[in-house]
């Protein structure tokens, strides 16, 4: 079905969430903080973030216990309507992938304790999962890249959050009052939204990669944070700023570690009342620290007393962040060291882990086994002196592994010009059927990615089938010249109703072709494609053979 272009916009506008831009007013009693920092910081109650509503269409359409939106190549669901403890947001619809998850679907839901989100998805809309107490696991959402505004806020049971390595825009207030929530992980969310963690009071550990930004009042109030990781990405040269108020109340942090930045800039009251705080991280020397990083002496009192260290930091990354593999098959993972490439040998390797070991497992090499159809994350965690454990992550697509693939002809005959299509079967069904195939000679023969082999030249060729996992077959073509002449054993014939009767053909010497057989009346005459015909009612009917290559021969059948 087609949308209307109203429908249409809106549809479009919930699949493209915007970034919601925050303005924070700050007031204080004093322009110079003293050196208690008693300095009384006015806190919003509540940011005022506007409400969000459901999607209503006249397009909507109803599957099960959803609600949905429907364009020509993809869906949208806008609402849930069922009461069960875990729900799996369906990956298709109508044979269309679910793509999004429109705002407010899930808003209140109070049954809900575990969603299973498909890898189909990319967003996930404002206020999608807003209030639903209940909901404790997101599983899968490996797809998504962008969270809206206020998408998980007041979820106060959730402590487990899907690592979604593609996950690159989390919304303002994303996840505000997820006081259960315990840690996080952010790959290539480059801006962390204003107030998008805040009062997650749970939470213990922060790893941001790839971030250049965190807003105003994002971790605010997260009283059991304690470490914090900011890695700015590959470009060292952008400025990663910390806005005001952005760690405000985390009474806990003791570390603040900076990395693969060379320039820093901390707002005022940005680590406001972080009493805690001991130790500050840099991947740079002293001088560019005194040259690059810059932070207020406002309102970041305890943060000013930290200890930094310089240089001391390295850590393992790993070379490849996802991988598809078959069952049955063992790879090794390998890691560079960073920020500073080349000094491996001085990496304390902490745990190789898989966090899915039905699918996939790993021993303390890294070699990675595949054990089951699925996804799985492995983990590998590395630490240096005076530094917490880094993790870092390679998601493991796992396939059924092919047991063997056979064609359906091991020899054939075709003419110089002739096409003929080759089929390959995969076993076990539930492996990829998807086949390379390749010939031993172009000059003589091609064949294409769907195993049409195309003859050029008389000689004899073979094509080859693999699986992607190296199982063969393969089919000897044995290529002709194309036939010069073509003959029937019968140019007339006389046949009762239902008696039938079989071609017999002639080509010219040392030649090979395809057959298209035809009758003028099929009625009256019914042909198959090995030549033979069954006379179906009184009549006169031609029977025509055709080449590939064009030449004809015909006989009149006449039926009584």
């Amino acid at each position: 079905m087609k949308l209307s272009k109203k429908a249409l916009a809106i549809f479009l506008s919930a699949v493209m969430i915007q970034s919601a831009v925050m303005t924070t007013a700050i007031s204080v009693s004093a322009e110079e903080e003293t050196p208690s920092e008693q300095i009384v910081v006015d806190v919003l109650d509540d940011p005022e973030i506007p409400e969000d509503e459901p999607i209503v269409t006249p397009d909507e359409q109803l599957f099960g216990d959803w609600s949905y939106l429907e364009t020509d190549d993809c869906v949208m669901v806008l609402k849930y309507s069922g009461k069960d403890a875990t729900v799996e947001v369906p990956a298709y619809i109508d044979d269309k992938p679910v793509v999004a998850v429109g705002d407010c679907t899930f808003k209140c839901n109070r049954t809900m304790q575990t969603v299973v989100i498909p890898d189909s998805i990319v967003t996930i809309g404002n206020g999608a999962f807003r209030n639903c107490t209940a909901l404790e696991n997101i599983e899968g959402g490996y797809g998504v890249t962008k969270i809206g505004n206020r998408a998980f806020e007041g979820c106060k049971s959730l402590t487990n959050f899907a690592l979604m390595y593609d996950l690159q825009y989390v919304g303002v207030a994303a996840f505000k009052d997820c006081c259960a929530l315990q840690d996080i992980m952010l790959y290539k969310v480059k801006e962390v939204s204003p107030y998008a963690f805040w009062g997650c009071r749970s939470l213990n550990y922060v790893n941001s990669v790839e971030t250049i930004k965190v807003g105003s009042y994002a971790f605010y109030g997260c009283k059991n944070l304690s470490y914090v990781t900011i890695i700015a990405g590959e470009n060292i040269d952008e400025v990663l700023t910390i806005e005001p108020m952005a760690f405000a109340g985390c009474t806990a942090l003791t570390s603040v570690n900076f990395h693969w930045t060379d320039r820093v800039e901390v707002k005022p009251y940005a680590f406001y009342n972080c009493k805690n705080i001991e130790s500050v991280y840099y991947s740079g020397s002293y001088e560019r620290w005194k040259e690059n990083v810059k932070i207020s002496l406002i309102g970041n009192f305890y943060f000013n007393k930290a200890t930094a260290y310089y240089n001391n930091i390295n850590w393992a990354e790993l070379d490849e962040k996802e991988k598809k593999m078959t069952t049955g098959e063992t790879v090794q993972l390998t890691y560079h060291s960073v920020p500073y490439v080349g000094y491996e040998d001085s990496l304390n390797i902490v745990s190789w882990t898989s966090k899915n070991p039905d699918v996939a497992v790993v021993d303390e090499n890294g070699n990675v086994t595949a054990v089951g159809v699925g996804t799985a994350i492995i983990s590998l965690r590395s630490s240096s002196e005076k530094y917490m454990d880094y993790e870092t992550f390679c998601t493991i697509t796992v396939t059924q592994a092919a047991d063997s693939v056979e064609l359906n002809k091991t020899a054939v005959n075709v003419g110089v010009g002739q096409k003929y299509t080759l089929k390959a079967t995969v076993s076990p069904s539930d492996a990829p059927q998807t086949v390379k195939w390749k010939t031993s000679d172009k000059k003589l023969a091609v064949v294409s990615a769907d195993g049409v082999v195309t003859a050029k030249k008389a000689g004899t060729v073979t094509i080859t089938a693999t699986t992607e996992n190296g199982k063969t077959a393969t089919c000897k073509v044995t290529i002709k010249k194309a036939p010069e002449s073509i003959t029937l054993d019968k140019e007339t014939l006389n046949l009762k109703v239902n008696s039938n009767y079989t071609f017999k053909k002639t080509l010219s010497p040392n030649s090979a072709t395809s057959y298209k057989w035809t009758s003028s009346n099929p009625d009256v005459v019914r042909v198959y494609s090995t030549g033979k015909i069954v006379a179906q009612k009184s009549g006169t009917s031609v029977i025509t053979v055709t080449t590939h290559n064009g030449l004809t021969a015909s006989c009149t059948v006449t039926v009584k």
